[in-house]
């Protein structure tokens, strides 16, 4: 019997254990390193963040297997705070890396890995919904840094009722990256809530070494908060989408990507409409 530990290291930060989690999961799930943030990204995220230096909220949760002591159900998932966890054993059933970008209230769940021994138990939407619940957490937290407010029940400062819009990057079909075909990837993906955003795409390269990335789809979690068209299909607004890509692009490439003609290029697509549909399965054809 097990049951699965969830530890945020944006509040328990662990290197050795973000170290393994890069190794064990990211590396294996993720072979295409121009596809793949640098481990020393991560660890510069979590400094910048204990520093104050940074306005990004950079999460990563993870999954580990417990022995189960208590005679519970078999598959429960509890919070580290009330569970001890030896860090250097306990295996790493999952983890989701997800991002909240404060000053346009917007968020990227950037990676999700299931260890295939753990595959089929619901893991994946769990970290989604902990990612959910955390961008609100989070947006709440700011909301009431900036109103100086001390009191947690300050309807002024409740966030509930706004939309936070959550993106996805995935694959273009036809893009073989060794693990999973990228049509299997994303039926995957469409179970878990995630729709195709019809609109070119390019992410920024992660590191100095790489080159920006055409072969990427974007996705959002699909919302009864979205808008709906005439033709009875969810929109997402492109003010929505512009904000994310900004917020993006700002994040891994500073002030200067204001000038990338890659990102201009994108800017003025999404400056052309005022929605763009959720596609249902397939993508990208």
């Amino acid at each position: 019997m097990a049951t699965f530990c969830a530890l945020d290291l944006y509040k328990h930060f662990d290197a050795g254990l973000l170290t393994r989690f890069y190794n064990e999961l990211i590396i294996p799930m993720f072979p295409l390193e121009d596809e793949r943030e640098p481990l020393s990204e991560w660890m510069s995220y979590f400094e910048q963040q204990r520093n104050g230096e940074s306005d990004l909220h950079f999460h990563i949760v993870l999954l580990l297997r417990v022995a189960n002591r208590d005679g519970g159900n078999d598959g429960r998932i509890v919070s580290s705070d009330n569970y001890d966890v030896d860090l250097e054993t306990a295996c790493i059933a999952g983890g989701c890396v997800f991002e909240y970008y404060s000053e346009k209230m917007t968020s990227l769940i950037s990676y999700i890995v299931v260890n295939p021994d753990y595959s089929g138990r619901g893991l994946a939407k769990f970290m989604i919904k902990y990612a959910v619940d955390g961008f609100y957490a989070d947006a709440q937290g700011c909301r009431r840094r900036q109103l100086q407010c001390c009191t947690s029940s300050c309807a002024t400062c409740d966030v509930s009722q706004v939309y936070i819009p959550t993106f996805f990057e995935t694959n273009k079909p036809g893009v073989t990256d060794g693990v999973m075909k990228s049509e299997e990837r994303h039926k995957v993906l469409y179970s878990l809530g995630c729709r195709w955003i019809d609109v070119p795409y390019v992410q920024p390269a992660l590191s100095k070494d790489s080159a920006p990335c055409s072969d990427l789809l974007l996705l959002t979690l699909k919302s009864d908060r979205q808008e709906i068209n005439d033709d009875g299909q969810a929109v997402i607004a492109s003010s929505h989408v512009l904000n994310f890509v900004s917020s993006l692009w700002q994040c891994i490439c500073g002030s200067p990507y204001q000038s990338d003609p890659v990102f201009l290029a994108m800017k003025e697509k999404l400056t052309q409409v005022s929605s763009l549909p959720l596609q249902d399965l397939p993508w990208g054809v």
